[in-house]
């Protein structure tokens, strides 16, 4: 009994050091070190201007299925080429199709190159047999991007939220949608999820440098081949490979399904061309890769064309948490009017966000002069930001520091008055789904008198996590 009872103190001792450990790198560390923040002062807005019409055309995805509709059928227009990078796969219907036209595309001969975060996929039931599926295929490749190793804390925070498909040179779809149900079908148990894409239409030659799909591709390139990247390897026994076989079939079967049942779906009557609209310039922008905290390159482009702005700003994001480091480099107030977009305590299903988000609001309804909160069906989850009624951009950057100095993100800087009047038009439609924040009274005041009140349960909780992760809002 002795024996046992000085073991299980061995036991529990290791693994008190080994939490001090983790919370000590992954945690402290990360809370309080930031890159050195150089200082650049030179005008960056007529970079992402164009003197004329540009190759690249856009189309703004905003509705659910079409969003679906739209990466199945750029899947199906592949010929030769599709690079894909994921933050999250969702296991569910959705998947399932996803899964299914990429396995129909590698039958046809295209190659496929899978990039997803290595933290946010299981290895176990279907989903593991859905991925040695792929790896067994000789047209498809799939890596992982920092997969978790528990002896190396400092890898944990450094992940891939980048969300982009390219197909051969011609096509691209950038946004801040996952794949999963919540993103795309009009009905989930869940709660669902308001997003938004835009497709981009290389007219010029396949990966033509005049085309913003060339950056894209180099990114990708370099994503795909980067140390941090791991590709897995699965050794099937005879009975393994038999049900991979039977999961890829299932997989083919259930897209094979849907198209039969919704034909209207898959008919080739969507002309891409004659619904995308001109632009006089598209430009690529993304984060540094570096495990630690990298310089916030995306913060720092939308911040200074911010300072720059004339007369508008809008910024909308699932969540706005400018910590310390951000205000250094990021400022809300600027001379041109801004309009912030965000949830509201009702509306977000991330406690976590959230908690930060509370740490920072009446800030935030101070520097920024308009401030709206969410409060419509669902949630809001889409990452975009519109300058002067001309520059609109579109990706997988959130308002928060992970974004900022943490996380992989990639967006688009788009030339166009066109689409940035389209996309206003969207924003104002969820303005008309919120409430303005007025912080000159007491706290939440405005859920006292709208219809969608958040329970008192849900705002407990986020103001317990507020104060236990006051310290850490550079992790939320």
């Amino acid at each position: 009994m002795k024996i046992i009872k000085r073991w299980v103190k061995r036991i529990l001792f290791v693994a008190l050091l080994y939490v001090v450990y983790v919370f000590s790198i992954a945690v402290l560390f990360y809370s309080v070190y930031q890159p050195a923040l150089g200082e650049r002062h030179e005008p960056i807005t007529p970079t992402f201007f164009g003197e004329s019409i540009g190759v690249d055309r856009v189309m703004l995805v905003e509705e659910r299925m079409f969003s679906a509709i739209t990466r199945l059928q750029m899947i199906e227009a592949a010929e030769e080429s599709i690079q894909i990078a994921y933050y999250a796969v969702h296991q569910g219907l959705s998947s399932d199709l996803f899964y299914g036209a990429l396995f129909e595309a590698a039958e046809r001969g295209v190659l496929i190159e899978l990039l997803l975060d290595g933290v946010f996929h299981n290895f176990y039931g279907d989903e593991r047999i859905t991925f040695e599926a792929l790896s067994q295929h000789p047209n498809i490749t799939i890596r992982f991007y920092e997969p978790i190793h528990w002896l190396k804390p400092w890898t944990f925070n450094n992940r891939l939220h980048d969300k982009f498909i390219l197909v051969d040179g011609l096509y691209a779809m950038i946004g801040g949608r996952n794949i999963g149900d919540q993103y795309f079908l009009e009905s989930y148990e869940g709660g669902l999820v308001k997003d938004r894409d835009v497709l981009i239409l290389n007219t010029d030659e396949p990966s033509s440098t005049h085309s913003v799909l060339s950056s894209f591709e180099q990114y990708f390139e370099t994503l795909f081949d980067h140390a941090y990247v791991r590709e897995r390897t699965f050794r099937l026994s005879s009975r393994r490979s038999r049900q991979v076989d039977e999961r890829t079939q299932f997989l083919m079967r259930q897209l094979a399904v849907v198209r039969e049942e919704f034909p209207y779906y898959f008919e080739d009557d969507f002309d891409w061309m004659s619904d995308s609209l001109p632009t006089q310039k598209v430009t690529f922008i993304h984060n540094p890769l570096r495990r630690l905290p990298h310089e916030p390159e995306v913060l720092w482009t939308l911040g200074q064309l911010m300072r720059e702005a004339q007369t508008s700003v809008w910024l909308q994001s699932p969540y706005i948490i400018p910590s310390r480091a951000m205000r250094q480099t990021f400022n809300l107030e600027v001379e041109a009017e801004v309009y912030g977009l965000t949830n509201s305590f009702s509306s977000s299903p991330n406690l976590l966000a959230m908690a930060g988000y509370w740490k920072h609001r009446d800030r935030v309804a101070q520097e920024i002069d308009y401030l709206y909160e969410y409060q419509g069906p669902g949630s809001i989850h889409a990452k975009s930001y519109l300058i002067d009624g001309r520059l609109s951009l579109v990706g997988s950057f959130n308002l928060d520091a992970r974004s900022a100095f943490l996380s992989t993100e990639s967006m688009v800087v788009i030339d166009s008055e066109p689409f940035a009047t389209l996309l206003g038009e969207k924003m104002m439609a969820l303005v008309e789904d919120s409430h303005p924040v007025d912080v000159s009274g007491p706290m939440w005041p405005e859920f006292l008198e709208t219809p969608q009140r958040t329970p008192w349960q849900k705002l407990l909780i986020i103001r317990l996590l507020g104060v236990m992760f006051y310290p850490f809002d550079a992790l939320l």
